[in-house]
């Protein structure tokens, strides 16, 4: 729009008989200018947001077990460690329990929770695992 605007705006200026295009050209660039500052303003807030609420973040799920970064909280676990998974159908959240206490891993990665959650369960379990129990 901006580019637009400025091409309306040089074509008006110079020739006399189209100086409506000056002014449209003129809007236009105005109106390109707020649109971006927009757009700017709201990517970086919802970064921030994402950032603030993650931190840095990782799973990686394997045969032996899972290592999990959550914003502060970092570290692995055996799948022989894990006492329950949970699924938490109204927050998207997971709960781990194991001897000693339960983590959440929350709903800030890139995979769906739903899809973590059956991933876990069929480390832990097995393949053959039944998710209507």
């Amino acid at each position: 729009m901006i580019v637009v605007g400025t091409c309306w705006a040089v074509l008006g200026e110079e020739d006399r008989r189209n100086e409506v295009w000056k002014g449209i050209g003129g809007i236009t660039i105005l109106v390109g200018l707020i649109a971006f500052l927009i757009a700017f303003i709201r990517r970086s807030q919802k970064s921030q947001r994402r950032g603030s609420q993650t931190g840095v973040g990782g799973l990686v799920i394997s045969p032996t077990g899972f290592a999990l970064q959550q914003g502060d909280m970092k570290g692995i676990m055996r799948w022989d460690e894990i006492a329950s998974v949970s699924f938490g159908e109204r927050a998207q959240n997971i709960t781990i329990r194991f001897a000693g206490g339960s983590l959440i891993v929350k709903d800030i990665f890139s995979a769906p929770s739903r899809k973590i959650y059956r991933l876990l369960v069929s480390y832990w379990k097995g393949p053959s695992h039944n998710f209507n129990e």
